[in-house]
């Protein structure tokens, strides 16, 4: 831990090179072959890259990760199996491993798919947290294609009309490429907020925005501590009378094309009483040569992204951004000057390598 004069830093930056071959050797130690490691610090790290701090360091202690591993919970060895195919589509059964490992299959069969037949669509069950919806969603983008990922995430949201967690917190992506612009990559919740974000708040003793959450009376609230007393996050939207039940419905879509398609079940029913906590996903990837040329495809997507970034500021506002955009700078700031952890997730990962035998890297600063 770093200290300023008497009072502890409140984040600590490591060289992202220098983290990404720790967790590498974490992972390894913890008896997951070297290819497996490889794609699930690729995962985790992509999202502390890009800002997207609830979904990488964040998460590699708890039962999805590491907690997994060292519980049994999680198969270190566990090979993604095809279990239905078609000419573009497949199922996986992930076998109860790393969520990464079978998002990451999946997506390379869907792109695989999208190479013969212009489309490729790989519904996912058995497995767990995969960590950023983007990151699979971007691994379309050098082949030429759209890539689309969603996943199943905890019971948390109240379905609208309703009272209590009802719906899933379930995310989705969506890449395509440019010519000389950054490509465009939405990466949302279907809820307000992703649950990782109560978390970090919680960690940081800070209340959260009034319209993220309502305690467990359905009763609007900013204390992210009401969430682990039975509250629920709200819908896409929000409320009924600002469109709420259109987060609801994404929500729901996911559900489908993710877990029923999947055969793996739908959230209710696996986060639910009984319920055996694996995540269902669903990767696709669609060629543009498939619909009319790549250059033409990119040349417009660029004049888009042109017009889009001519709208005029809003007062006070210093412009409009794409999506995708926000991440691109992050990316590029915390590859220069490392990624900045909060002192809670150091901690955690400290007394991780100390029980792995795997010793952090010297951290380059502290913010």
């Amino acid at each position: 831990m770093k200290w300023k004069g008497n009072i502890v830093a409140d984040y600590v930056r490591y060289d992202s090179t220098q983290i990404k071959q720790w967790l590498n050797g974490v992972f390894e130690k913890l008896g997951v072959p070297p290819r497996d490691a490889q794609m699930t610090t690729e995962a985790l790290i992509h999202a502390d890259l890009m800002g997207i701090d609830s979904h990488g360091l964040n998460r590699v202690t708890n039962n999805s990760y590491a907690g997994g591993l060292k519980s049994g919970a999680v198969n270190p060895t566990a090979r993604p199996e095809v279990v239905h195919e078609g000419p573009a589509t497949a199922t996986i059964d992930g076998n109860r491993g790393l969520g990464p490992v079978a998002a990451t299959v999946a997506m390379e069969l869907a792109i695989e798919k999208a190479k013969q037949t212009g489309a490729g669509f790989v519904s996912v069950r058995n497995s767990s947290h995969y960590g950023a919806s983007s990151h699979y969603s971007s691994l379309a983008l050098p082949h030429g294609m759209i890539g689309f990922s969603m996943t199943i995430g905890g019971l948390g949201v109240v379905a609208t009309g309703g009272r209590g967690r009802r719906i899933g917190i379930n995310p989705m992506s969506v890449a395509a490429p440019a010519k000389n612009r950054p490509p465009f990559i939405l990466d949302v919740a279907t809820s307000v907020v992703a649950g990782g974000k109560l978390e970090l708040a919680i960690m940081k003793g800070q209340q959260v925005p009034l319209g993220w959450i309502v305690d467990a009376a359905g009763l609007p609230t900013t204390d992210p501590k009401e969430f682990q007393r039975g509250g629920a996050i709200l819908p896409l939207g929000g409320g009924p009378e600002t469109g709420g039940y259109k987060g609801y419905g994404l929500s729901v879509m996911i559900d489908v094309l993710a877990g029923v398609l999947s055969g793996g079940g739908f959230v209710g029913e696996l986060r639910g009483e009984g319920g055996d906590n694996s995540t269902p996903h669903f990767q696709g990837a669609l060629s543009i040569e498939g619909f009319s040329s790549l250059d033409s495809f990119t040349t417009i997507m660029d004049r888009m992204i042109d017009y889009l970034k001519a709208t005029e500021p809003a007062e006070g506002s210093s412009g409009v951004l794409v999506q995708g955009e926000r991440e691109y700078a992050m990316e590029q700031e915390r590859l220069k000057n490392g990624i900045p952890y909060h002192r809670e997730i150091v901690g955690r990962i400290t007394e991780l390598a100390s029980d792995t035998g795997v010793p952090l890297p010297t951290p380059v600063g502290e913010s």
